[in-house]
């Protein structure tokens, strides 16, 4: 039998950055036919975790000494958290693999005693030392808390377990953390056991991509290796088999954007790419250089973009937006007509027991109000989620208007299993219309609005009857105008990113997604832009 080629991998000593990287020696043994040997080496970022990063000298320093050894050949290969790694490398290194992204977000953690006094807190202290973090956390945090109290962070760094245990000594309510490296050390069987007593008296809030968009390519690994290493054939072939080219691509798009703005830790902007059914979505947010950055958008197909193109040069003189005639929309230059033949009437259905709920439409809220339950509460959208701070409700996360995969998702992690173990889960209860459909296979629906047909004018039917754009807010809004309104053939349809497109793709019918009706409403006025 051949004796296996052994490999050595160089690594940070921290519990993250170990397990991390054994759990990628692990599949790379699993996949090719070399053996792992993993060497620890301290970097600058590990010895000094007193100063922020961007206050101290120098640069690269969770890379530097790691670089070093590979370029002297002390090691074959390195794993990397990919935001760690600066866009100018030394030479002869490269990335040989980039892995799976594991979830993006960053997640929120809060003393279960400091979001029941809320309602008495002036202000709520947040662990980070991230420029980033900072900014948009002190920005926008406020909304998506019950009460509303004044957010502002205080410095904190550190080891996973040393940020976590700081929020028990009271001098922070909350620390926020990368999902993707706590979701590693969740799977990690020895370091879950540590983790699952850090959180137990915790809640969390998995902060949502369009307000706080991660740190660019967070969530991702990256290999290198050395160009001169002499046996780059074998070793390169051995981590082919775990690169993850849709995550590269994304990851691609947020590090050309992040080194458009001159790169480095001291930046206080968020970046973020996702690849979600058949386009790419693309969320940035903070301030670079004394300017405010805020956009949210997506990378469509050219011919979906050369579609939506045209919503600049068709008629705008009506465009028919399916909302309730209560949403009062005002959009200058244009006339919007609303839908007033498919009327929403809230119900009452409420449930109880220890399910995890999600709010699919604020037209649940009525049967969440009557409702007991002692699971994790999620919501469709931003919208909603800020609707129910001002009602006081704590919130764990959305689905961020891309659909309720993103909820199974976050539920079936390993990290989120640590709060509440699968045997203690039961099936999510989705509030929703009455004939929904869930796309998450262990949920109940639970009914909370209806839907009635409606008389109309003859007016209101020539007004539909004259729009060339429409935004739908469901399929069977689609279906139910295009079966009893004289729909043009060359009409435009357009709708969100859930489960409406997906359905309308499933039928096979041209429609132009947006993330959100501001993204909408931005490319109907004049002011769309391709990235």
């Amino acid at each position: 039998m051949t004796k296996k080629k052994t490999f050595i991998l160089g690594t940070r000593g921290s519990l993250l950055a170990l397990t991390q990287s054994q759990q990628v020696a692990s599949e790379l043994e699993r996949n090719s036919d070399i053996s792992i040997e993993i060497k620890t080496i301290k970097t600058q970022g590990d010895l000094n975790t007193k100063l922020p990063l961007w206050q101290m000298d120098g640069k690269d320093f969770f890379t530097k000494e790691l670089d070093q050894a590979l370029c002297a050949g002390e090691i074959d290969f390195v794993v990397h958290s990919y935001k760690d790694l600066g866009s100018e490398r030394p030479e002869g290194i490269n990335i040989a693999a980039i892995t799976e992204r594991v979830v993006a977000n960053d997640i929120l953690f809060a003393s279960k005693e400091s979001i029941q006094n809320l309602h008495q807190k002036k202000e709520f202290i947040v662990g980070t030392s991230s420029p980033r973090r900072i900014t948009n956390i002190e920005k926008s945090l406020s909304e998506y808390l019950p009460y509303g109290p004044n957010v502002k962070c205080k410095n904190l760094r550190g080891n996973v377990n040393t940020r976590l245990s700081k929020i028990q000594t009271k001098e922070y309510d909350a620390v926020v953390l990368a999902f993707a490296g706590l979701e590693r050390l969740a799977r990690d069987p020895k370091a879950s056991e540590v983790l699952k007593e850090l959180i137990k008296d915790l809640d969390f809030m998995i902060l949502p991509s369009n307000d706080f968009p991660p740190a660019a390519s967070q969530g991702a690994l990256a290999i290198e290796y050395h160009q001169d290493n002499p046996h780059k054939e074998q070793l390169l072939k051995a981590l082919q088999s775990i690169h993850c080219p849709q995550t590269k691509a994304s990851t691609d798009i947020e590090r050309k954007k992040f080194t458009s703005y001159g790169g480095g830790c001291h930046l206080a902007v968020g970046i973020h790419s996702s690849q979600e059914k058949d386009v790419q979505v693309f969320f940035e947010k903070g301030c670079v250089d004394k300017k405010e950055i805020d956009s949210c958008s997506l990378i469509l197909t050219p011919k979906k973009q050369s579609i939506r193109d045209k919503l600049n040069t068709k008629n705008k003189h009506k465009i028919f937006i399916g909302l309730s005639p209560l949403a009062q929309l005002s959009w200058p230059g244009t006339e919007v007509i609303l839908d007033s033949y498919i009327k929403k009437i809230p119900l009452c259905e409420q449930t109880q027991g220890n399910k995890d709920v999600l709010i699919s439409t604020s037209y649940a809220l009525n049967s969440l109000r009557k409702s007991q339950f002692e699971g994790h509460l999620w919501v469709s959208g931003s919208k909603t989620w800020k609707k129910l701070a001002k009602e006081n409700v704590w919130v764990n996360g959305s689905c961020n208007s891309l659909g309720e995969q993103t909820i199974q998702y976050y539920r079936q992690s390993s990290l989120i299993q640590l709060k509440k173990p699968k045997e203690e889960t039961s099936p999510i209860s989705i509030f929703t219309h009455e004939k929904s459909k869930a796309d998450i296979s262990d949920s109940i629906i639970t009914p909370s609005y209806k839907r009635e047909i409606q008389e109309i004018t003859p007016q209101f039917k020539k007004e539909v009857e004259e729009c060339e754009i429409f935004y739908w807010t469901s399929f069977y809004q689609f279906k139910t105008y295009k079966e009893n309104f004289s729909i043009s053939s060359q009409a435009i349809h357009c709708c969100g990113l859930g489960k409406t497109y997906q359905e309308f793709l499933n039928n096979q019918i041209e429609v132009v997604p947006f993330l959100s009706m501001r993204e909408f409403k931005q490319w109907i006025t004049n002011q769309g832009k391709s990235l």
